[in-house]
Protein backbone atom coordinates (compact mmCIF):
# COMPACT_ATOMS: atom_id res chain seq x y z
CA UNK A 1 0.00 0.00 0.00
CA UNK A 2 1.16 3.39 -0.93
CA UNK A 3 1.79 5.69 1.68
CA UNK A 4 3.74 9.43 2.13
CA UNK A 5 6.02 10.69 4.82
CA UNK A 6 6.36 14.46 5.46
CA UNK A 7 9.50 16.52 6.73
CA UNK A 8 8.85 20.07 7.79
CA UNK A 9 11.43 22.24 9.50
CA UNK A 10 11.11 25.90 10.26
CA UNK A 11 14.17 28.26 10.21
CA UNK A 12 13.74 31.83 12.37
CA UNK A 13 14.93 34.61 12.19
CA UNK A 14 18.07 33.40 13.89
CA UNK A 15 18.94 30.80 11.59
CA UNK A 16 17.49 28.05 14.24
CA UNK A 17 16.24 25.36 12.23
CA UNK A 18 13.85 22.81 14.19
CA UNK A 19 11.47 20.11 12.98
CA UNK A 20 8.00 20.87 13.51
CA UNK A 21 6.03 17.77 14.26
CA UNK A 22 2.47 19.33 14.84
CA UNK A 23 1.39 19.48 12.38
CA UNK A 24 -1.76 17.90 9.77
CA UNK A 25 -2.97 18.28 5.97
CA UNK A 26 -0.03 19.17 4.68
CA UNK A 27 -0.53 20.96 0.74
CA UNK A 28 1.94 22.10 -1.76
CA UNK A 29 0.94 23.70 -4.63
CA UNK A 30 3.03 24.44 -7.38
CA UNK A 31 2.33 26.19 -10.71
CA UNK A 32 4.36 26.75 -14.27
CA UNK A 33 5.23 30.38 -15.19
CA UNK A 34 4.00 32.89 -13.35
CA UNK A 35 1.32 31.55 -11.16
CA UNK A 36 2.08 31.52 -6.95
CA UNK A 37 3.51 28.20 -5.75
CA UNK A 38 1.91 27.93 -2.47
CA UNK A 39 1.54 26.13 0.98
CA UNK A 40 -0.56 25.27 4.36
CA UNK A 41 -0.72 22.82 7.30
CA UNK A 42 -2.98 22.75 10.14
CA UNK A 43 -2.15 23.03 14.07
CA UNK A 44 -4.29 21.77 16.75
CA UNK A 45 -3.79 24.65 18.71
CA UNK A 46 -6.85 24.27 21.68
CA UNK A 47 -4.54 25.32 24.11
CA UNK A 48 -2.68 27.96 22.53
CA UNK A 49 0.78 26.53 22.68
CA UNK A 50 1.08 27.96 18.66
CA UNK A 51 -0.38 30.98 19.12
CA UNK A 52 2.93 33.13 18.89
CA UNK A 53 5.07 30.04 17.68
CA UNK A 54 4.96 30.97 13.98
CA UNK A 55 6.61 34.40 12.63
CA UNK A 56 5.61 36.13 8.99
CA UNK A 57 8.90 35.53 7.12
CA UNK A 58 9.83 32.36 8.67
CA UNK A 59 11.47 30.03 6.35
CA UNK A 60 9.63 26.76 6.23
CA UNK A 61 11.48 23.76 4.27
CA UNK A 62 9.03 20.87 3.04
CA UNK A 63 9.81 17.00 2.54
CA UNK A 64 7.77 14.32 1.09
CA UNK A 65 8.70 10.70 0.60
CA UNK A 66 6.73 7.87 -1.47
CA UNK A 67 6.78 4.76 0.42
CA UNK A 68 9.59 5.30 2.76
CA UNK A 69 10.29 6.23 6.20
CA UNK A 70 12.83 8.27 5.71
CA UNK A 71 13.54 11.88 4.05
CA UNK A 72 16.46 13.35 2.06
CA UNK A 73 17.48 16.61 0.46
CA UNK A 74 16.37 15.08 -2.58
CA UNK A 75 12.99 14.88 -1.39
CA UNK A 76 12.49 18.81 -0.60
CA UNK A 77 9.42 19.73 -2.73
CA UNK A 78 9.55 24.03 -1.58
CA UNK A 79 11.48 26.01 0.66
CA UNK A 80 9.00 28.69 1.70
CA UNK A 81 8.21 31.78 3.59
CA UNK A 82 5.15 32.03 6.28
CA UNK A 83 2.63 34.79 4.97
CA UNK A 84 -0.18 34.16 7.75
CA UNK A 85 -1.89 32.08 10.41
CA UNK A 86 -4.81 32.81 10.44
CA UNK A 87 -6.74 30.60 13.78
CA UNK A 88 -10.26 28.77 13.21
CA UNK A 89 -12.12 28.32 16.85
CA UNK A 90 -15.33 26.93 16.65
CA UNK A 91 -15.80 26.87 20.30
CA UNK A 92 -15.19 22.95 20.60
CA UNK A 93 -11.82 23.18 18.18
CA UNK A 94 -9.15 25.70 17.77
CA UNK A 95 -6.97 25.34 15.02
CA UNK A 96 -4.27 27.36 13.30
CA UNK A 97 -3.37 27.09 9.82
CA UNK A 98 0.27 28.20 8.46
CA UNK A 99 0.48 29.61 4.97
CA UNK A 100 2.80 30.61 2.58
CA UNK A 101 4.53 31.09 -0.77
CA UNK A 102 7.75 29.84 -2.41
CA UNK A 103 10.45 31.59 -1.02
CA UNK A 104 11.53 33.23 -3.67
CA UNK A 105 7.82 35.03 -4.43
CA UNK A 106 9.69 38.16 -2.64
CA UNK A 107 11.97 37.98 -5.46
CA UNK A 108 9.91 37.64 -8.84
CA UNK A 109 7.94 40.48 -8.27
CA UNK A 110 10.75 42.43 -8.28
CA UNK A 111 10.58 45.58 -10.13
CA UNK A 112 14.05 45.56 -12.08
CA UNK A 113 15.84 48.25 -13.68
CA UNK A 114 17.62 46.34 -16.60
CA UNK A 115 19.60 47.73 -19.84
CA UNK A 116 19.17 44.53 -22.07
CA UNK A 117 19.92 47.21 -25.04
CA UNK A 118 23.46 45.12 -25.82
CA UNK A 119 22.46 41.85 -23.87
CA UNK A 120 20.66 38.71 -25.56
CA UNK A 121 17.62 36.61 -23.85
CA UNK A 122 19.25 34.41 -21.27
CA UNK A 123 21.96 37.79 -20.12
CA UNK A 124 19.25 40.01 -19.65
CA UNK A 125 17.31 37.26 -17.78
CA UNK A 126 20.74 36.98 -15.36
CA UNK A 127 21.15 40.26 -15.13
CA UNK A 128 17.56 40.80 -13.80
CA UNK A 129 17.70 38.06 -11.29
CA UNK A 130 21.13 39.71 -10.00
CA UNK A 131 19.57 43.12 -10.41
CA UNK A 132 17.00 41.68 -7.48
CA UNK A 133 18.99 39.70 -5.46
CA UNK A 134 20.64 42.88 -4.33
CA UNK A 135 17.65 44.35 -2.73
CA UNK A 136 16.33 40.56 -1.56
CA UNK A 137 19.88 39.48 -0.45
CA UNK A 138 17.99 36.45 2.14
CA UNK A 139 15.36 35.28 -0.92
CA UNK A 140 17.42 35.13 -3.99
CA UNK A 141 16.64 33.37 -6.92
CA UNK A 142 19.40 32.39 -9.01
CA UNK A 143 20.45 31.13 -12.88
CA UNK A 144 20.15 27.18 -12.92
CA UNK A 145 23.03 25.95 -14.11
CA UNK A 146 21.76 23.53 -16.54
CA UNK A 147 19.56 26.12 -18.41
CA UNK A 148 20.95 26.69 -22.09
CA UNK A 149 22.85 29.97 -22.84
CA UNK A 150 22.00 29.14 -26.64
CA UNK A 151 19.52 28.10 -29.13
CA UNK A 152 17.83 24.31 -28.80
CA UNK A 153 20.36 23.70 -32.00
CA UNK A 154 23.02 24.23 -29.50
CA UNK A 155 25.03 26.48 -31.05
CA UNK A 156 23.14 29.27 -32.53
CA UNK A 157 23.06 32.95 -30.20
CA UNK A 158 19.98 34.28 -28.58
CA UNK A 159 19.21 37.69 -30.29
CA UNK A 160 20.08 41.28 -28.61
CA UNK A 161 17.43 42.02 -26.89
CA UNK A 162 17.59 45.67 -27.66
CA UNK A 163 15.50 47.73 -25.19
CA UNK A 164 16.03 48.47 -21.53
CA UNK A 165 13.40 47.26 -18.40
CA UNK A 166 12.37 50.15 -16.12
CA UNK A 167 9.65 49.57 -13.84
CA UNK A 168 9.02 45.82 -15.17
CA UNK A 169 8.68 42.93 -12.53
CA UNK A 170 10.84 39.89 -13.17
CA UNK A 171 8.15 38.08 -13.65
CA UNK A 172 6.83 40.72 -16.52
CA UNK A 173 10.36 40.79 -18.13
CA UNK A 174 10.29 36.53 -18.33
CA UNK A 175 6.98 36.15 -20.26
CA UNK A 176 7.93 38.50 -22.98
CA UNK A 177 11.57 37.43 -22.91
CA UNK A 178 10.10 33.74 -23.36
CA UNK A 179 8.08 34.64 -26.47
CA UNK A 180 9.57 33.26 -29.80
CA UNK A 181 9.30 37.52 -30.85
CA UNK A 182 12.55 37.41 -28.33
CA UNK A 183 13.67 34.35 -28.25
CA UNK A 184 13.62 33.33 -32.27
CA UNK A 185 13.34 29.47 -30.79
CA UNK A 186 10.29 29.03 -30.14
CA UNK A 187 8.20 29.61 -27.03
CA UNK A 188 10.35 28.87 -23.87
CA UNK A 189 8.75 28.26 -19.78
CA UNK A 190 10.27 28.42 -16.53
CA UNK A 191 9.59 27.83 -12.74
CA UNK A 192 11.69 28.29 -9.80
CA UNK A 193 12.66 24.87 -8.34
CA UNK A 194 12.90 23.94 -4.56
CA UNK A 195 16.52 25.09 -4.58
CA UNK A 196 15.53 28.71 -5.59
CA UNK A 197 17.08 28.66 -8.67
CA UNK A 198 15.35 29.69 -12.27
CA UNK A 199 14.87 26.48 -14.65
CA UNK A 200 14.35 28.05 -18.32
CA UNK A 201 13.83 25.72 -21.15
CA UNK A 202 12.84 25.36 -24.25
CA UNK A 203 8.74 23.91 -24.91
CA UNK A 204 10.20 20.61 -26.21
CA UNK A 205 13.14 20.44 -23.31
CA UNK A 206 11.23 19.25 -20.85
CA UNK A 207 10.65 15.67 -20.04
CA UNK A 208 7.99 13.39 -21.97
CA UNK A 209 5.78 10.75 -20.66
CA UNK A 210 2.39 9.07 -21.88
CA UNK A 211 -0.81 8.54 -20.28
CA UNK A 212 -3.86 6.33 -21.22
CA UNK A 213 -7.20 6.55 -19.56
CA UNK A 214 -8.31 2.31 -20.37
CA UNK A 215 -4.78 1.50 -19.11
CA UNK A 216 -3.35 3.73 -16.71
CA UNK A 217 -5.47 3.54 -13.13
CA UNK A 218 -6.06 6.81 -11.70
CA UNK A 219 -8.16 7.92 -8.73
CA UNK A 220 -10.30 10.42 -10.86
CA UNK A 221 -10.18 12.83 -13.85
CA UNK A 222 -11.96 16.03 -15.36
CA UNK A 223 -12.15 16.88 -19.01
CA UNK A 224 -12.94 20.06 -20.32
CA UNK A 225 -11.82 23.21 -21.74
CA UNK A 226 -10.30 26.34 -19.52
CA UNK A 227 -10.96 29.56 -20.68
CA UNK A 228 -9.85 31.09 -17.28
CA UNK A 229 -6.88 32.61 -18.88
CA UNK A 230 -8.70 33.90 -22.18
CA UNK A 231 -8.39 37.60 -23.37
CA UNK A 232 -9.85 39.18 -26.10
CA UNK A 233 -10.52 42.68 -24.92
CA UNK A 234 -7.28 44.71 -24.25
CA UNK A 235 -7.16 47.37 -23.23
CA UNK A 236 -4.09 49.91 -21.68
CA UNK A 237 -2.16 53.07 -21.31
CA UNK A 238 1.18 53.71 -22.99
CA UNK A 239 2.25 56.91 -20.41
CA UNK A 240 1.87 60.36 -20.68
CA UNK A 241 3.44 62.91 -23.24
CA UNK A 242 5.73 65.40 -22.08
CA UNK A 243 2.41 68.31 -22.83
CA UNK A 244 0.60 65.87 -20.44
CA UNK A 245 -1.44 64.02 -23.27
CA UNK A 246 -2.27 59.94 -21.76
CA UNK A 247 -2.10 57.60 -24.14
CA UNK A 248 -4.03 54.52 -24.47
CA UNK A 249 -5.12 52.13 -26.71
CA UNK A 250 -7.48 48.93 -27.37
CA UNK A 251 -7.34 45.65 -29.36
CA UNK A 252 -10.41 43.43 -29.42
CA UNK A 253 -10.72 40.07 -30.87
CA UNK A 254 -14.48 40.19 -32.32
CA UNK A 255 -13.85 35.95 -33.24
CA UNK A 256 -12.95 35.34 -29.32
CA UNK A 257 -15.40 37.54 -28.12
CA UNK A 258 -18.47 35.72 -30.13
CA UNK A 259 -17.13 32.32 -28.79
CA UNK A 260 -16.14 32.76 -25.36
CA UNK A 261 -17.52 36.36 -24.12
CA UNK A 262 -16.13 39.89 -23.70
CA UNK A 263 -12.86 38.77 -21.76
CA UNK A 264 -11.48 42.38 -20.22
CA UNK A 265 -7.33 42.39 -19.58
CA UNK A 266 -6.31 45.64 -18.34
CA UNK A 267 -3.02 45.99 -19.93
CA UNK A 268 0.06 47.25 -17.41
CA UNK A 269 3.06 45.83 -19.72
CA UNK A 270 3.52 49.34 -21.33
CA UNK A 271 2.24 51.78 -18.79
CA UNK A 272 5.44 53.58 -18.82
CA UNK A 273 6.70 53.82 -21.74
CA UNK A 274 6.57 57.10 -23.28
CA UNK A 275 8.21 58.56 -20.07
CA UNK A 276 11.15 55.67 -20.46
CA UNK A 277 11.43 56.92 -23.48
CA UNK A 278 11.71 60.29 -22.91
CA UNK A 279 13.53 59.94 -20.12
CA UNK A 280 16.40 58.01 -22.30
CA UNK A 281 16.13 60.56 -25.15
CA UNK A 282 16.43 63.84 -22.65
CA UNK A 283 19.78 61.78 -21.20
CA UNK A 284 20.91 61.74 -24.77
CA UNK A 285 20.31 65.43 -25.36
CA UNK A 286 22.47 65.91 -22.00
CA UNK A 287 19.50 67.40 -20.30
CA UNK A 288 18.50 66.85 -16.47
CA UNK A 289 15.85 64.89 -14.61
CA UNK A 290 13.76 68.37 -13.88
CA UNK A 291 13.48 68.53 -17.99
CA UNK A 292 10.36 67.97 -19.71
CA UNK A 293 11.65 67.72 -23.25
CA UNK A 294 15.24 66.41 -24.40
CA UNK A 295 16.99 69.73 -25.91
CA UNK A 296 14.64 70.75 -29.32
CA UNK A 297 16.14 73.91 -29.85
CA UNK A 298 18.20 73.09 -32.98
CA UNK A 299 18.75 69.75 -34.46
CA UNK A 300 18.03 66.45 -31.94
CA UNK A 301 17.55 62.41 -33.13
CA UNK A 302 15.83 60.49 -31.19
CA UNK A 303 17.43 57.40 -29.09
CA UNK A 304 14.40 55.17 -30.09
CA UNK A 305 13.08 53.80 -33.94
CA UNK A 306 10.00 55.04 -34.96
CA UNK A 307 7.44 51.81 -34.67
CA UNK A 308 4.33 53.72 -36.84
CA UNK A 309 2.92 54.30 -40.28
CA UNK A 310 4.90 56.64 -42.14
CA UNK A 311 3.89 60.35 -41.39
CA UNK A 312 4.58 63.70 -42.09
CA UNK A 313 4.08 65.30 -38.76
CA UNK A 314 2.21 68.71 -38.33
CA UNK A 315 5.12 70.79 -38.76
CA UNK A 316 7.39 68.41 -41.41
CA UNK A 317 9.13 66.15 -39.12
CA UNK A 318 8.90 63.05 -41.42
CA UNK A 319 8.62 60.04 -39.16
CA UNK A 320 9.66 56.75 -41.21
CA UNK A 321 8.67 53.50 -39.82
CA UNK A 322 11.69 51.30 -38.45
CA UNK A 323 14.14 54.50 -38.07
CA UNK A 324 15.04 57.49 -35.72
CA UNK A 325 13.07 60.51 -36.07
CA UNK A 326 15.17 63.75 -36.41
CA UNK A 327 13.54 66.76 -35.10
CA UNK A 328 14.98 70.21 -37.13
CA UNK A 329 13.67 73.44 -35.88
CA UNK A 330 14.84 74.45 -39.52
CA UNK A 331 12.10 72.69 -40.68
CA UNK A 332 9.53 73.03 -38.21
CA UNK A 333 9.97 76.65 -37.45
CA UNK A 334 10.69 76.82 -33.81
CA UNK A 335 11.63 75.36 -30.84
CA UNK A 336 7.47 74.91 -29.44
CA UNK A 337 7.01 73.71 -33.17
CA UNK A 338 9.73 70.66 -32.68
CA UNK A 339 8.06 69.84 -29.23
CA UNK A 340 4.42 69.41 -31.11
CA UNK A 341 6.20 67.50 -33.34
CA UNK A 342 7.76 65.43 -30.62
CA UNK A 343 4.70 64.72 -28.77
CA UNK A 344 3.16 63.55 -31.66
CA UNK A 345 5.69 61.51 -32.66
CA UNK A 346 5.62 59.47 -29.12
CA UNK A 347 1.83 59.05 -29.35
CA UNK A 348 2.00 57.52 -32.44
CA UNK A 349 4.83 55.41 -31.66
CA UNK A 350 3.73 54.54 -28.45
CA UNK A 351 0.48 53.15 -29.62
CA UNK A 352 1.94 51.05 -32.46
CA UNK A 353 4.04 49.38 -29.76
CA UNK A 354 0.85 48.95 -27.40
CA UNK A 355 -1.13 48.05 -30.77
CA UNK A 356 1.69 44.85 -31.58
CA UNK A 357 2.19 43.79 -27.87
CA UNK A 358 -1.72 43.54 -27.06
CA UNK A 359 -1.89 42.17 -30.72
CA UNK A 360 0.93 39.15 -29.94
CA UNK A 361 -1.13 38.62 -26.24
CA UNK A 362 -4.22 38.69 -27.68
CA UNK A 363 -3.03 35.74 -29.98
CA UNK A 364 -1.33 33.64 -27.52
CA UNK A 365 -4.94 33.98 -25.25
CA UNK A 366 -7.74 34.57 -27.37
CA UNK A 367 -8.41 30.45 -27.44
CA UNK A 368 -10.13 27.75 -24.40
CA UNK A 369 -7.02 25.44 -24.04
CA UNK A 370 -8.08 21.84 -24.04
CA UNK A 371 -7.41 20.64 -20.65
CA UNK A 372 -7.71 17.53 -17.92
CA UNK A 373 -7.26 17.49 -14.41
CA UNK A 374 -5.74 14.10 -12.75
CA UNK A 375 -5.78 12.74 -9.43
CA UNK A 376 -3.38 9.45 -9.08
CA UNK A 377 -2.14 7.62 -6.15
CA UNK A 378 1.07 9.60 -4.59
CA UNK A 379 3.94 8.77 -6.91
CA UNK A 380 2.00 7.48 -9.53
CA UNK A 381 3.58 9.67 -11.80
CA UNK A 382 6.82 11.50 -11.57
CA UNK A 383 5.66 14.55 -13.50
CA UNK A 384 7.31 17.59 -13.38
CA UNK A 385 6.21 21.27 -14.27
CA UNK A 386 6.32 21.60 -17.48
CA UNK A 387 6.54 17.93 -18.38
CA UNK A 388 4.77 17.23 -21.94
CA UNK A 389 2.11 14.43 -21.19
CA UNK A 390 0.21 13.09 -24.60
CA UNK A 391 -2.77 11.82 -23.40
CA UNK A 392 -4.83 9.67 -24.62
CA UNK A 393 -8.68 10.02 -23.94
CA UNK A 394 -11.68 9.83 -25.79
CA UNK A 395 -13.11 12.86 -24.22
CA UNK A 396 -10.44 15.20 -26.24
CA UNK A 397 -10.74 13.48 -29.47
CA UNK A 398 -9.72 10.21 -31.24
CA UNK A 399 -5.87 10.92 -31.55
CA UNK A 400 -3.70 11.73 -28.65
CA UNK A 401 -2.92 15.17 -27.62
CA UNK A 402 -0.05 16.57 -26.18
CA UNK A 403 -0.52 18.50 -22.80
CA UNK A 404 1.81 20.48 -20.59
CA UNK A 405 2.24 19.96 -16.53
CA UNK A 406 1.11 23.25 -15.54
CA UNK A 407 0.04 22.88 -12.11
CA UNK A 408 0.93 20.47 -9.33
CA UNK A 409 -0.71 19.65 -5.98
CA UNK A 410 0.69 17.22 -3.59
CA UNK A 411 -1.21 16.06 -0.54
CA UNK A 412 -0.52 12.78 1.92
CA UNK A 413 -3.61 10.89 -0.35
CA UNK A 414 -2.63 12.07 -3.54
CA UNK A 415 -0.72 13.82 -6.51
CA UNK A 416 -3.28 15.98 -8.78
CA UNK A 417 -1.98 17.24 -12.06
CA UNK A 418 -3.44 19.77 -14.37
CA UNK A 419 -2.28 19.37 -17.92
CA UNK A 420 -2.90 22.00 -20.69
CA UNK A 421 -2.15 22.93 -24.19
CA UNK A 422 0.30 25.32 -24.74
CA UNK A 423 -2.11 27.32 -26.92
CA UNK A 424 -6.13 27.50 -26.36
CA UNK A 425 -7.13 26.87 -29.99
CA UNK A 426 -10.88 26.06 -28.95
Amino acid sequence: MTYVTWKIERTDSDDNVTTFTNYSRPILNMNLGDGKDSFSFDIANGTGDWDNYWKARDKVTIYRAVNTDTTTSDDILMVGSVVDTPITDTGSANKLKVKGFNYSEAVMGTIVFVDATDLDVPNAIKKALDNAGLFHPNFKVTWNSNNKLVKRDESTSFPTVGKKYFYKTIKQMLEELSSDEYTADGRYFWYVDNANTLVWKADSSFDADTFNDTTDGYRSKKVGKDTSKVKNFVVGRGGTTPSGQPITEYYPDYTSIAKHGMKYHYFTEDNNLCQTLVKADIVKSGGTEADRYPNLSSTFTTSWKYEGEDKDLAYDTVATNGSTITFDTGTTGSEANSQADYNQALKLHVRAVMKKHMTELVNKTRGGQRKIDLELQPGQKNWGLGSIITVTDSNLGTTPLPLRVDEVQYTTNSDRFSLVEDEGKL
